[in-house]
């Protein structure tokens, strides 16, 4: 059994931060902030397989925690961007 607290895999606020900040640098549609998650979570699904090989929790963490930050952020984009739609009568 793999030993990672909740406190290891919970975003911080800069992470958090970033996130919303990567996620604003693609654009304003779903589809950009599909394709911007899309990519970061394929890239790092073999990094964190590597870590675990290795038996660095530390990097499992850190990657688990952005990928986390990563997903609040578009959850937050995507409804950013239906609540823009919806106030113009568009979505």
């Amino acid at each position: 059994m793999i030993g990672l607290s909740p406190a290891l895999l919970t975003p911080s606020p800069v992470e958090l931060t970033d996130a919303r900040d990567r996620l604003a640098r693609a654009g304003v549609s779903h589809a950009a902030t599909y394709a911007i998650v899309g990519m970061e979570v394929s890239g790092r699904l073999g990094e964190v397989v590597r870590a675990l090989r290795r038996g660095d929790l530390a990097r499992v963490a850190r990657i688990l925690r952005w990928l986390a930050a990563l997903d609040l952020a578009a959850a937050e984009r995507r409804e950013q961007i239906g609540a823009a739609g919806r106030s113009t009568g568009a979505a």
